[in-house]
């Protein structure tokens, strides 16, 4: 992946540089550029900056020949905000999306604009980081991480709430976190992550339990999901 607003040249050079890391392997399947964002620059002008210099710098231009020449299937952008990625994905022709904890079973902002705006223009979206950076995954213990800082008061007792409901169900609450996003058909893959081959392992163990459309459905009717969130998979 491309970090920030890589220049024409520089771009090229960073895609050529990836080969020699992975022997045998002339193409990506996806070629991202990476936090474009108003969290990784700080506020909202330098965003507005680094993105004009994306597209008006060639770096944009670059990934699309890239794409047109076969070295990379599919081409796409990772921010941590959706309000961002809609602003990205409205300048370009985009196939996909990482979008880091912003349609999880905590929050459903996405639904509002960005996940639509997807299904309109038929861009695929991942979500990385289902369990909100490791209060989805710990529950709502004490120093639990939410958005990458400690989870104050409001956020803790909101994520109890769904907890009781995961428990009344019989279902982990890191479990029901991995699912959740799979319900909607705009989005392709969740990233868990892990840090270890236990914690893949688990990951893996995780993917495979099953999850009643009842219990989504207990979260809203609780008001703890969005309306329009999908409770069970499309036919």
């Amino acid at each position: 992946m491309a970090r920030g607003a890589q220049p024409r040249s520089d771009l090229r050079l960073h895609v050529r540089r990836g080969f020699p890391r992975a022997p045998g392997v002339d193409r990506f399947d996806i070629l991202m550029v990476h936090d474009l964002d108003i969290f990784t620059h700080g506020s909202r002008e330098a965003f507005q900056v680094k993105i004009a210099q994306f597209f008006d710098e060639g770096g944009y231009e670059a990934m699309v020949r890239l794409r047109e020449h076969g070295v990379a299937k599919a081409i796409g952008s990772g921010q941590n905000d959706v309000e961002c990625s809609q602003a990205v994905a409205n300048r370009g022709d985009f196939d996909i999306f990482l979008v880091p904890g912003r349609y999880t079973l905590f929050e459903q902002e996405a639904l509002d604009s960005f996940l639509p705006f997807c299904d309109a223009r038929g861009i695929g979206v991942v979500i990385g980081g289902p369990n909100n950076s490791g209060i989805l995954a710990t529950g709502p213990i004490e120093g639990a991480y939410y958005n990458y800082a400690k989870a104050p008061p409001e956020i803790l007792d909101r994520v109890r709430r769904i907890q009781a409901v995961c428990e009344r169900h019989g279902v982990r609450l890191i479990s029901a976190a991995f699912h959740f996003p799979l319900l909607h058909p705009q989005i392709i893959p969740v990233i868990p992550g892990g840090g270890s081959v236990e914690q893949m392992r688990q990951n893996v163990a995780i993917s495979q339990v099953s999850v009643p459309d009842a219990l989504r459905s207990d979260l809203k009717a609780a008001g703890l999901l969005h309306q329009a969130a999908p409770t069970s998979r499309p036919n």
